[in-house]
């Protein structure tokens, strides 16, 4: 979305959606409404601000390895891997102050219950899940048999979902842990061999995870299982919960498979080198690839399944999206920086980061993004709020003087338009413009005709005159 304020949204110009919910708990009712107001509340135009940039860097525990925030209470979670101590560094996002909280040997992956305020870190080597309170940062071990290595929320049921990759003899499993969050009761799930990454639609309440040759499906409901045939190497997953779409990279073909949530049917579409990380843009319906030989990010359109390439940086490792200022961001392992995506436009700025930073994860709420820098020990905090700036013209007659009442509209590159009526001199103006997009200006009068003006705006503009025509 481009504008702010008195803007009526047709989200990105396609049709509105309807969201009806049927037979749902009020809990999962009030999370969704909390989640859509969350985004509204958040929407760029409310806030004018200034362009990415780096304000901070936090030092954190040894060799960080992920990170996770809760955009509610704004705090950050980034899980440090290696040390005397294994640990997960919490980052209170109002000062950067920071607290340490000692987790489960090697602690690989971290997932947060917004609603509950529970975070839950995955430690491969001790075989346990660390559940850590977000009000007192007070720990529960879950002890597992088995090593993990991915893990994933659905807020909506209060259910989590833990991905196991061997036992304590390292030979395979198939399973996946579904813990309960309200007692920390636990069952496990089947799966197809050797599964290694978890994605959870919490709209249908199915789940899904990666494996060796397929994709496991499992109904939340009653844990039943689904496997959807894949080719040899299925890796990253990401889900669009408004299309019931989900995105899963294949490795070894280059290629991601688009699984149509409602039947389970898929589509192929080509992708660059190592596809090795996926992310969701729900609102646009873009969905970006990082590839990690390539040096590249393949850009879905989730209308037609058409896409782009756009240039990243060396090794891409990770991707996060903010839905609420329509960015993407990439963490590039091999450059020590970020690649910042323009969804309107898909050009792209890079921002430094520090020494080889591999995971990344977006507040939306204060539109800040925190990047992990595994062999530098620190959080490098990236200030994405978008530039908006002022645009003004005039309208005059024919003969030179300003037109009064007529209508002037600005429409921007997805199509999304605004009004203003002329003052009795004939000004208008537009204010929380977002600035790096395209967009088309015309004047609507019963008396005269009119030229539109199509322009880019980069900064604070005052337009030529519209000079009507008879």
């Amino acid at each position: 979305m481009k504008f702010a304020k008195d803007t009526r949204i047709h989200i990105f110009g396609h049709t509105p959606v309807l969201i009806h919910v049927k037979k749902w708990c009020r809990t999962s009712a009030s999370v969704l409404c909390a989640s859509l107001l969350l985004t509204l509340l958040c929407w760029p135009g409310w806030q004018p601000v200034k362009a990415d940039s780096v304000i901070g860097t936090v030092a954190v525990g040894r060799t960080p390895v992920a990170v996770a925030v809760n955009p509610l209470t704004n705090k950050i979670y980034v899980a440090n891997d290696n040390g005397p101590m294994h640990t997960v560094t919490v980052i209170d996002g109002t000062n950067n102050s920071t607290t340490t909280v000692a987790v489960g040997e090697g602690p690989k992956a971290i997932a947060v219950n917004t609603v509950t305020n529970k975070i839950y870190v995955v430690s491969a080597t001790s075989n346990n899940i660390t559940v850590i309170d977000g009000a007192t940062n007070s720990t529960t071990t879950i002890t597992l048999a088995t090593h993990t290595i991915a893990v994933a929320v659905n807020p909506m049921t209060n259910k989590i979902y833990v991905v196991n990759t061997n036992d304590a003899n390292n030979n395979f499993v198939s399973t996946v842990t579904v813990i309960d969050g309200n007692d920390n009761s636990t069952i496990n799930v089947g799966s197809d061999t050797g599964p290694m990454a978890v994605a959870v639609n919490p709209v249908t309440n199915k789940i899904y995870v990666t494996s060796f040759g397929a994709v496991t499906v499992i109904d939340g409901t009653n844990n039943s299982t689904t496997s959807v045939a894949d080719s040899a190497g299925p890796f990253a997953v990401a889900v669009n919960s408004v299309t019931n779409k989900i995105y899963v990279t294949d490795v070894v073909s280059n290629s991601v498979r688009v699984i149509d949530g409602a039947n389970n049917s898929t589509t192929t579409l080509s992708a660059g080198s190592f596809p090795f990380a996926v992310a969701v843009n729900s609102a646009t319906n873009r969905i970006y690839v990082a590839n990690q030989t390539s040096a590249n990010v393949t850009v879905i359109d989730g209308s037609d399944n058409t896409t782009t390439t756009v240039a990243a940086g060396m090794t891409p490792y990770d991707v996060a999206v903010n839905s609420v200022t329509n960015k993407t961001y990439v963490a590039n392992l091999a450059n020590a920086n970020v690649t910042v995506i323009d969804g309107a436009n898909n050009r792209t700025t890079t921002v430094a980061a520090g020494v080889t930073p591999n995971a990344v994860a977006v507040n939306t709420a204060t539109k800040r993004i925190y990047v992990t820098n595994k062999f530098f020990d620190t959080v490098t905090i990236i200030d994405g709020s978008v530039a908006t700036v002022s645009v003004s013209g005039r309208v005059r007659t024919p003969d030179g003087r300003g037109l009064r009442n007529a209508t002037a509209s600005i429409t921007d590159s997805f199509g999304v338009s605004r009004t203003a009526t002329t003052s009795s001199f004939g000004f208008f103006s537009f204010d929380n413009v977002v600035t790096g997009d395209t967009y088309t200006f015309r004047i609507s009068s019963r008396l005269f005709r009119f030229t539109p003006q199509t322009v880019q705006v980069n900064d604070n503009l005052t337009l030529p005159d519209f000079v009507g025509l008879e």
